[in-house]
């Protein structure tokens, strides 16, 4: 509904993932004003980064993942992360993904992603409490 609300001047501006937007910029519904990641999309490459932009450093990425519950025994983990990895490495769902702007992921073992959301999670948690925002 954001989206919506950006087309019909609702609201102003909507941060969002190029995939949801990249129809609406095409048709000319919305206009982009910088890319959140750490390089310039290619579906897009003459939008700048927000880094580029003139916030340098600034990098917000999206991703999906997939969660199961503590305990899961390892090898359960493992054969789910390589399933994971063998159907968004394939030549198909890169091609889809890319068609949209998006980019798969590197592949990542259980440790290392977990390492990942650790850093991310750290990360989000220290800009929440330098600006000072609380969540309610």
């Amino acid at each position: 509904m954001a989206i919506l609300d950006v087309m019909s001047g609702q609201i102003h501006m909507l941060m969002t993932t190029v995939p949801t937007v990249g129809p609406h910029v095409r048709a000319g519904k919305i206009k982009l004003i910088a890319f959140t990641g750490p390089k310039r999309n290619r579906v897009f490459p003459d939008l700048p980064t927000v880094s580029e932009a003139g916030v340098p450093g600034f990098e917000l990425t999206n991703s999906y993942s997939f969660y199961v519950p503590a305990g899961t025994p390892p090898a359960i983990v493992r054969k789910l992360n390589k399933a994971t990895i063998d159907g968004m490495q394939s030549p198909d769902t890169r091609k889809i993904v890319a068609a949209d702007g998006g980019e798969v992921a590197p592949a990542l073992t259980p440790a290392e992603f977990h390492a990942r959301f650790r850093r991310d999670y750290a990360e989000i948690e220290n800009t929440t409490r330098v600006a000072g925002i609380q969540l309610r």
